[in-house]
């Protein structure tokens, strides 16, 4: 199999860092993505109000070259336009469920993500690379943003500290 050279970068920066390929996490990163095609994000780690009613929609799934793109949706503040900004994935994870993620205009994958915990059907649970810091979002697809589960809520709380900023309000996100 060829991989794609960003692939080739993400699978070099992982691999150096002593982190070991885990197939078991791989798949379980590519059955999430798979799941999680249309999202919300409900809480963050940070107070960063350029995340407030932030969406992320997968527009790319290529799963047989474990390559997936998902387009951060977020909105304007106080009148401004929203911005819609790509993020390419590299869908290999490590033992520490460490996986190849950053903006897609950069060319190569270059930044990381690590996640840690998916319920397989309606949230995501990672620490990602936006908003100029590493940071806890919790995604949930938007089919169970009216029924959130607690083990979700919880697996928050214990993975990312006891700051938890609400990013999704139903009446004030579109």
């Amino acid at each position: 199999m060829v991989l794609p050279f960003t692939l080739m970068v993400a699978f070099a920066t992982l691999t150096a860092s002593g982190d070991e390929i885990s197939e078991q996490n791989t798949e379980m990163l590519a059955q999430a993505v798979g799941v999680m095609d249309e999202n919300i994000a409900l809480y963050s780690s940070i107070d960063d109000p350029s995340e407030k009613c932030l969406t992320c929609t997968r527009t790319v799934y290529e799963p047989q070259n474990r390559f997936v793109v998902f387009v951060f949706h977020y909105q304007g503040q106080n009148g401004e336009p929203g911005t819609d900004v790509p993020f390419c994935v590299n869908l290999t994870a490590t033992e520490t469920l460490k996986f190849g993620f950053s903006p897609c205009d950069e060319g190569a994958i270059t930044g990381t993500s690590q996640g840690y915990y998916f319920d397989g059907k309606s949230c995501f649970l990672a620490r990602f690379p936006t908003s100029n810091q590493d940071h806890c979002l919790l995604w949930i697809n938007e089919d169970f943003i009216d029924s959130v589960s607690e083990e979700c809520v919880t697996q928050f709380d214990q993975n990312c500290g006891p700051q938890r900023y609400t990013l999704y309000d139903k009446e004030k996100c579109p």
